[in-house]
């Protein structure tokens, strides 16, 4: 089938860049985007929900950070009496 006396649409050609596409099925185009960016918000405030309990506990108690040094005042680089002793 082709199109009017200009010659076949671009669907018809299949074309990268098609305006009657956009045309054709803008609204399933909108139903798409809102429902990803709907899909997505769902995703983030989960990912919040799991993730700021977690850095409060982290923060609260060193050792629910995974690295048991960090944090701790003993130094093996330091001796006792220089961390003591007033500049």
């Amino acid at each position: 089938m082709r199109g009017s006396a200009a010659g076949p649409s671009c669907l018809e050609t299949n074309d990268w860049i098609c305006g009657e596409y956009l045309r054709t099925r803008s609204q399933e185009l909108v139903d798409a985007t809102v429902q990803h960016l709907g899909i997505t918000a769902v995703s983030v405030a989960i990912g919040l929900l799991i993730a700021f309990p977690l850095a409060l506990v982290a923060r609260r108690w060193r050792g629910a950070a995974g690295d048991r040094s960090w944090g701790s005042r003993r130094s093996s680089t330091r001796s006792p009496r220089s961390r003591c002793s007033p500049c």
